[in-house]
């Protein structure tokens, strides 16, 4: 008795097409058991702004692009991020956003308003913290905090943050990065360290010129997040 074939031969074309398909198929099903993950960390965020229903903003800081130097131990090398982070800015706010090195979807955005900063130069604090990695005894307390400094005036060239806190002055400079922004990395004193410890405390900001002339000189207290 003749056998019927309800499907036709395939080629060597064909199989080559079958396997990428079921290739594909297999890892469909695995991405989806990891929860979807997207490749980029900006897609990320672009994700995390959406489920907020907030607009595209311009992204002005990604932390796997940049590194910031502090003013703590000068001969040291300069301290590394140690969680991806993606500062965007908005026509009247700013949005941080993180994702935790190792902690599978532990994603966190956070708005900054700038309504109650009307006629100053911005200020958002990032969520996390700049770790200094100068070496694996350090302990992850001995960190910097971050707080960007955005929309500056014409010209400026560098700016300097003092932050007023119960054990002491702290002071760290930052030059003019890209996207027209400063970044002030601060490092704690204390034994309990906070990734949050700037944020409400009395700050003063100065920003200068090519040739060290003071373009503008700001006081207020750092923004708490909501």
């Amino acid at each position: 008795m003749k056998k019927l074939r309800f499907l036709p031969k395939l080629g060597r074309g064909g199989k080559t097409v079958r396997n990428l398909v079921l290739v594909a198929g297999l890892a469909l099903v695995i991405w989806a058991q990891y929860g979807c993950p997207l490749p980029t960390l900006e897609m990320k965020f672009r994700r995390m702004e959406r489920t907020y229903l907030l607009p595209p903003s311009e992204i002005v800081l990604s932390t796997g692009r940049i590194t910031v130097a502090h003013s703590h131990e000068p001969y040291d090398p300069v301290p590394k991020v140690t969680r991806e982070q993606v500062l965007g800015l908005g026509e009247d706010y700013a949005v941080a956003f993180w994702q935790h090195s190792s902690l599978r979807g532990a994603n966190e955005l956070v708005c900054w308003s700038f309504e109650e900063q009307e006629g100053q130069v911005k200020l958002a604090p990032l969520l996390h913290a700049v770790s200094d990695t100068r070496g694996e005894d350090w302990p992850e307390r001995e960190s910097c905090v971050a707080v960007a400094a955005l929309k500056l005036p014409d010209g400026t060239a560098r700016g300097e943050m003092i932050v007023e806190a119960q054990e002491g002055v702290y002071q760290e400079e930052s030059e003019v990065l890209e996207h027209d922004l400063c970044l002030f990395a601060f490092q704690s004193r204390l034994d309990a360290y906070s990734f949050d410890w700037v944020q409400g405390l009395p700050y003063t900001l100065r920003l200068y010129d090519e040739a060290g002339k003071l373009l503008l000189e700001q006081t207020g207290t750092v923004p708490v997040r909501a």
